[in-house]
């Protein structure tokens, strides 16, 4: 058998690099620092491009055009992902599809308190494309019964009508002459019999907009109106710009296109709101002491101070000469004695025995204490002592003693 190698380590060489382990750490604390964003913000930064039918979506069915060409606008345009921005809307723009929920379409027009808010039904079952997820398809043309589903609780007596109207049909405004736009294919309209007043209207005054005074609410029938699809031809834009400007009326705040129902609202949470002002200063005050508590405990700032001397400078040498003198003269088994009457005043002095007691009654008094041994007898053996190993012990015996008495 051969013996195995041994390995050594240069002295002097760290076990680590200082550099790798640098770059370890601020890797960490940079990955730290995007999880905690992308945590609190991550529906912000969400581009929403998943081929839906609502106000960041660039499929044929999305209003992301309408959103841009709306904030061109004097009134103003925008994508809207929290409360506070849906309720402030000078007029709000609902764009449900047929899995929207209801009560919360309910509960965001009711959070508007009067103010006008436009719902743009769904007219067309979409499935994003397998290469373009951000594009969609259209699967089937969606029913006017479900159609108009999200907005049952509210309106129970909607309806709508489908192929009512020709295509490239004029759609006039009731209360806006100046408004016309032209019917896209297969244009649907909603039935006389759902309780809206007419607003935008085609032949045989079909409604494609109505509206009703309990909510101050809008209804289009056919969303290729303002979609990204009806758009796409210059005169359809300009008349759907001014469709919306016009129900928005000038009102403060803009319109405002909702993205809570398609998931892209914003949340609110602990995390967020550290980052937000009036917090977002207190965040940074403590990343910074963070910071300078890191950097005081990697680097020491100033010379280190030097740890106290276990005996100072002088004293060791009296110390010193006095053993020397003990030992030359062969005086050992002479101070055991001696040592053992000052273990027994520290020991008294200690335990506070009465400051009358001295001789034998300190010595009764401490052998009533218990514990640590007799003393008496520890003394015996210190004065009996005749050289130094027993001088030494004895002294370490009394030393026992005086650490162990109670």
């Amino acid at each position: 058998m051969t013996a195995p190698a041994s390995v050594t380590v240069a002295a002097g060489r760290d076990g680590f690099n200082r550099a790798g382990i640098a770059a370890l750490i601020g890797l960490g604390i940079l990955f730290a620092a995007a999880f905690t964003l992308l945590s609190a913000f991550g529906t912000e930064l969400n581009p929403g491009r998943n081929g839906g039918s609502h106000g960041l979506s660039v499929a044929a069915t999305g209003y992301s055009g309408i959103v841009a060409l709306a904030a061109a606008t004097s009134q103003g345009g925008k994508v809207g992902r929290d409360e506070a921005a849906l309720a402030g809307a000078g007029l709000l723009v609902l764009t449900p599809d047929v899995n929207s929920d209801g009560a919360e379409i309910k509960r965001l027009i009711d959070g508007r308190r009067g103010a006008p808010t436009l719902i743009v039904l769904p007219k067309h079952l979409t499935a994003p494309l397998p290469l373009k997820p951000h594009w969609a398809q259209r699967v089937a043309p969606l029913g006017g019964q479900a159609a108009a589903m999200p907005l049952r609780r509210l309106l129970p007596r909607l309806a709508i009508v489908e192929g009512a109207i020709p295509d490239g049909a004029a759609l006039v405004g009731i209360d806006y002459p100046d408004l016309r736009l032209a019917a896209p294919g297969d244009a649907r309209s909603l039935a006389p019999t759902s309780g809206l007043d007419p607003v935008l209207v085609g032949p045989q005054e079909r409604i494609v907009i109505g509206w009703t005074a309990a909510k101050n609410l809008y209804v289009l029938a056919d969303p290729d109106l303002i979609d990204n699809q009806g758009i796409a031809k210059l005169a359809n834009a300009q008349a759907a710009v001014r469709l919306l400007v016009a129900l928005a009326d000038g009102r403060p705040g803009g319109i405002v296109f909702d993205v809570t129902l398609h998931g892209f609202g914003r949340s609110q949470s602990l995390l967020r709101t550290a980052f937000e002002p009036p917090f977002l200063a207190l965040t940074l005050a403590l990343l910074v002491t963070g910071a300078l508590a890191a950097w005081a405990g990697a680097a020491r700032f100033g010379t280190p101070p030097a740890p106290p001397r276990a005996i100072a400078f002088g004293k060791r040498a009296l110390v010193d000469n006095a053993a020397s003198l003990i030992r030359m003269g062969r005086r050992e088994a002479a101070m055991a004695a001696r040592y053992a009457g000052l273990m027994r005043d520290a020991a008294a002095a200690r335990l506070r025995a009465p400051s009358g007691l001295t001789g034998a009654g300190l010595d009764d008094w401490l052998a009533r204490r218990g514990g640590g041994g007799d003393y008496a007898a520890l003394a015996a053996a210190a004065t009996a002592a005749t050289g130094r190993t027993d001088a030494l012990a004895a002294a370490r015996a009394l030393f026992r003693w005086q650490e162990t008495i109670a």
